[in-house]
């Protein structure tokens, strides 16, 4: 399954950390490229963590890792089947993203929040 994940604070590089395990090929895009950035190298940290107790192997973490991918623009989500909107409690932040990822997916693509 393509998943997109639109935010990637704590909430959102998790979710993309349990899709990508789970084999799934996930876009993580922020507004913000710099915190996309962070989340990626959080998530490194983490799963090398995992790697050092054991908890998962060196190929497993290079597989989940290779699952992701930054998006740049929410266009980026154009064959996606899924996308999970996990960005600040603002209304019309929200409703802005929405509009203009309208534009982009298929009419079956599943949107969530």
């Amino acid at each position: 399954m393509n998943i997109g994940i639109i935010g990637a604070g704590t909430m959102g590089i998790g979710i993309a950390q349990v899709a990508a395990t789970n084999g799934c090929k996930v876009w993580v895009y922020d507004a913000n490229a710099r915190q996309v950035e962070t989340a990626t190298l959080g998530l490194e940290k983490t799963l090398t963590k995992l790697v050092d107790k054991q908890k998962i192997s060196g190929e497993k973490m290079t597989e989940i890792l290779a699952n992701i991918s930054i998006a740049t623009e929410l266009k980026d989500f154009k064959d996606c089947e899924l996308i999970i909107e996990a960005i600040i409690e603002n209304k019309e932040i929200k409703t802005k993203v929405f509009t203009e990822l309208e534009n982009h997916v298929s009419e079956t693509c599943i949107i969530g929040s």
